[in-house]
């Protein structure tokens, strides 16, 4: 994505070369100087290939929708909520409910949101466009609209009341009018996959494949093994919030941010300066294409010739 700043170094090598001239190095403070801040000749782009078919939207959608009509009755994936909740309750030692805490975290939505915002706020600063934040503020419109079907489908979590004996099969189901909770869908589930998915937008081509293949699918699996193991969502709310933080990433990817108009936003998108170094390339070309030219022009020296 970036250019590299030694290029103006290479030009003025040959250059130099060329017209029989050394070159005066620059210091080694300059030069680090360059490498620590070194700034974008291009424009920003999207690493992340967006999807073409809506096949897989539409799945998702079927899916949730499918999901939630099977726990609309003690239907047996409910009463397989429930004995999974009663056997992690029982085989819960203290050393490991402090592991899967750690891990839960990882599908925290608040700090997730500001590690994403602090990286796009680097990327419009890099590159000088407002087209990564339009981005950002999408993303955070859509994951907060998911508490919209947390209230309206109203399940309780699966260590309700907050004292033995929990919840049974009758009363984990959708709409069980017991009080307004939001357990389904999981909001750590979306949260671990929009989130996760924002940030390996902002930091594009600095990650490896593998790492951003570690980024987008380790934090959605550890979410989901540890807020079952603690109890803190039944395990059918875990799917649910992966097929609604799917569909979101889906739908951000499709939207070309990166090159399109943006109408009365675009005095903010002035685009990224030419680097210093670039500039500085080109002036000791001229130099010394001037030089060669006096060189050529200028009479020869004439030694005189020896008395005898």
């Amino acid at each position: 994505m970036f250019e590299s700043t030694g290029g103006g170094n290479d030009r003025r090598g040959r250059g130099c070369q060329d017209c029989s001239v050394t070159a005066v190095p620059e210091s080694s403070e300059a030069a680090a100087g360059d490498r620590r801040s070194p700034a974008p000749t291009r424009r920003w782009v999207i690493h992340e290939t967006a999807p073409t078919s809506w096949w897989p939207d539409v799945l998702l959608i079927l899916g949730f929708l499918a999901l939630s009509s099977l726990l609309l009755w003690p239907s047996p994936f409910v009463e397989v909520d429930v004995a999974i909740r009663d056997f992690v309750d029982s085989h819960r030692p203290t050393w490991a409910y402090w592991i899967a805490r750690v891990f839960n975290l990882l599908g925290q939505g608040l700090p997730l949101a500001i590690v994403a915002a602090v990286l796009i706020g680097w990327r419009c600063r890099l590159h000088r466009t407002i087209r990564p934040a339009l981005m950002y503020g999408v993303t955070y419109a859509f994951v907060g609209l998911v508490i919209l079907p947390k209230i309206f489908l109203d399940r309780v979590a699966p260590h309700w009341p907050d004292a033995p004996p929990y919840v049974d099969a009758a009363g984990a189901v959708l709409f069980s009018d017991i009080l307004d909770r939001q357990s389904y869908p999981s909001g750590h589930a979306v949260n671990t996959v929009v989130w996760y998915f924002l940030i390996v937008i902002a930091l594009g081509d600095r990650l490896t494949r593998t790492t951003r293949a570690l980024l987008i699918y380790l934090p959605p699996s550890l979410v989901f093994l540890s807020q079952t193991y603690l109890g803190f969502h039944w395990v059918t709310d875990t799917p649910a919030g992966l097929f609604l933080g799917i569909l979101i990433v889906r739908i951000i990817a499709r939207v070309p941010w990166a090159t399109m108009p943006l109408g009365f936003l675009s005095r903010l998108d002035p685009g990224p300066q030419t680097t210093p170094a670039v500039e500085a390339a080109a002036e000791p070309d001229a130099e010394t294409s001037a030089d060669s030219t006096d060189d050529s022009t200028a009479a020869p020296d004439v030694e005189p010739p020896e008395k005898s």
